[in-house]
């Protein structure tokens, strides 16, 4: 970012950019951030440890929290862009989990594997049908 600018700053003349053009954009928030590695997951003996793929979901909304209303702003006064809210995919109001129906969707503290990506391009897709198109 151009010292002395801002995120919001920053969004609005690439939303102006893209939507000039006739572009209809998508921007998402994010997925959550863990604090541990997706091996203590992967490898827990699930008897003992059944939360072992999940942290409280303040740890990533500490963090959401500092940008999501810049970009709920951005959004708020364009009918063609759409702020689509991913990390929902992954946390409710205690939890974050990086994994759903026993399958692990990260690779690594903060990136998600390949079943996750398909599991965030399916839910996009099923909730934006027009994304498809």
């Amino acid at each position: 970012m151009p010292q002395g600018s801002s995120l919001e700053v920053e969004l609005n003349q690439t939303l102006d950019k893209l939507t000039k053009a006739n572009k209809y954009v998508y921007i998402t928030d994010d997925v959550p951030k863990f604090s541990f590695n997706p091996k203590k997951c992967k490898y827990a003996d699930t008897i003992f440890n059944e939360d072992s793929c999940e942290e409280s979901s303040r740890y990533f909304y500490r963090k959401h929290q500092d940008y999501i209303s810049i970009l709920e702003s951005v959004v708020k006064n364009r009918t063609n862009v759409k702020l689509l809210k991913t990390s929902q995919y992954f946390c409710d109001d205690k939890n974050c989990n990086m994994a759903k129906d026993g399958i692990l969707l990260y690779r690594d503290r903060t990136h998600l594997s390949i079943n996750g990506s398909k599991y965030v391009a399916q839910r996009i897709t099923t909730e934006n049908p027009e994304i498809a198109d």
